[in-house]
């Protein structure tokens, strides 16, 4: 609902045990209306998962495209660094 409503997405990993490095995308996301090619990605989705047919509940799903505007790239040396690297990319204007 949430993106129908607005669009704006952010998603970010969870840093690993050994450090505080993380990464994280945003954007917009914008609903995609094919249907064959939804059913096309939910059949491989549930396929890859070993299910031989989708949860009742999937019929509900829709379909976006994820549409990345920023990235956020961050790289420590180990807990507690006091001096993170950060790499920031930006798509180009439209």
């Amino acid at each position: 609902g949430d993106l129908l409503r607005d669009g704006r997405y952010a998603m970010h990993c969870f840093p690993p045990a050994q450090n505080e490095d993380a990464f994280c995308i945003a954007g917009r996301a914008e609903p995609r209306r094919d249907i064959e090619l939804r059913d096309r990605i939910a059949r491989l989705f549930f396929e890859e998962r070993g299910l031989d047919e989708p949860p009742p509940q999937a019929a509900h799903d829709q379909l976006f495209e994820f549409l990345i505007e920023s990235c956020l790239l961050t790289r420590t040396k180990g807990h507690g660094d006091w001096d993170p690297q950060h790499m920031v990319w930006r798509a180009p204007a439209a």
